[in-house]
């Protein structure tokens, strides 16, 4: 079966440009694509800022996770990084 990916990338600019620590909060998902042949899905997060990975749980058989889950990532220089979810 094909993988879909929802991807989003932000850049994090000025605000923290000597770096510092990056708090993301990632709620929820909703009407995410049917991935199997019974109509649900098993999404999960993976949050990625310089190479710096983070995943959320899985959430089984649901198209409409909630997942409340926070990362707490190290930014050294917030001018050229960037924060990317993928879905």
């Amino acid at each position: 079966a094909p993988v879909h990916q929802l991807q989003r990338a932000l850049a994090l600019g000025p605000v923290m440009a000597k770096g510092g620590k990056l708090s993301i909060f990632v709620h929820s998902g909703r009407d995410l694509p049917k991935m199997d042949r019974f109509g649900k899905s098993d999404p999960y997060v993976v949050v990625e800022v310089d190479g710096q990975k983070r995943t959320t749980k899985t959430m089984k058989k649901t198209l409409n996770p909630v997942w409340k889950e926070q990362f707490d990532i190290r930014v050294a220089d917030s001018v050229t990084s960037g924060v990317t979810f993928t879905c």
